[in-house]
């Protein structure tokens, strides 16, 4: 599956994504531990769910072609739409930060009227087996993007294959965290020690 990073270059200058600060700011640094295969294997997986639930809310999503390991996981999302009366108001929505040089795409932007969230809030599928702290930072740079005039709630929801949850990121201290982590980012890009690739990869 393919990743286009060359919406993040800036005036010829390959901005961070919110994945790249998560990482470089050493946020990340517990998947440190597995095997990087497996690691990869479980990226990759993660973002087919991800492409998975972005068809089915375009109603774009075969489900009779669907990949057997992906469908309880997308039954799940259909529970959680149930539960929650989700309805999104965009999907898959590219972002920005121009004063702190940052990029991103977040999953969603819209509404849980059954679960009391009626403003319009961002949204964030994962499908790790555990919540992950890192996720929170993530969140508050996608909650500080341009397109916000103040930042939005921001929910997490884990879908496994036989059952979902939802977390509110509700700490004042991630915006904090998540400033410092773009400005550690940035020192190691401008020091050399990081440098992003400015051209396509394939995950």
């Amino acid at each position: 599956m393919s990743r286009d990073v060359t919406k993040y270059v800036r005036d010829g200058v390959r901005w961070p994504s919110a994945s790249d600060i998560v990482t470089a700011s050493g946020l990340s640094s517990g998947l440190s531990q597995f095997d990087p295969d497996w690691v990869a294997a479980r990226a990759h997986f993660g973002s087919c769910v991800h492409q998975g639930v972005e068809l089915h809310l375009e109603d774009r999503l075969d489900w009779d072609d669907l990949d057997p390991q992906l469908l309880p996981y997308l039954e799940q999302f259909l529970a959680f739409e149930r539960a929650t009366g989700f309805r999104p108001m965009s999907i898959e929505i590219d972002i920005e930060n121009a004063a702190l040089r940052y990029c991103g795409q977040l999953d969603a932007v819209g509404t849980a009227p059954l679960m009391g969230v009626e403003a319009p809030a961002i949204w964030d599928w994962k499908t790790a087996r555990s919540w992950v702290d890192s996720w929170a930072i993530q969140m508050a740079l996608y909650a500080m993007a341009d397109r916000f005039d103040t930042p939005p709630r921001r929910f997490g929801v884990r879908i496994n294959e036989d059952r979902w949850w939802v977390k509110e990121y509700t700490a004042d201290e991630d915006f904090f965290v998540a400033k410092n982590a773009v400005s550690e980012t940035w020192r190691q890009i401008e020091s050399g020690e990081l440098v992003l690739p400015s051209e396509n990869t394939e995950d």
